[in-house]
């Protein structure tokens, strides 16, 4: 009779979708969101290596040195990419 509970027990909990037994991840502070996207750029092309961003504590805004050459500009179409995918407004 013990041993068909556990099973049973068992059984039940090995069928719970894993998406229910993971927590809810935090969401992503727009600081972090700025540090991944620049990397995400930078991994994508050593052309992009010079790209950079920051968050301005002053304003909340995001900068960047991003000029009108077009590697740059594809550069910021990337990391413009990156941050909406992590919900993150400019």
């Amino acid at each position: 009779m013990r041993k068909l509970i556990l099973a049973t027990v068992l059984f039940c909990i090995a069928s719970i979708p894993s998406s229910h037994a993971e927590l809810p991840s935090l969401p992503i502070t727009k600081k972090d969101a700025v540090t991944k996207c620049i990397d995400f750029v930078h991994q994508r092309d050593t052309a992009f290596a010079k790209f950079d961003a920051y968050l301005d504590p002053a304003t909340n805004q995001v900068e960047t040195n991003a000029t009108s050459a077009v590697d740059e500009q594809h550069a910021l179409f990337l990391f413009k990419k990156c941050m909406a995918e992590q919900n993150i407004r400019q």
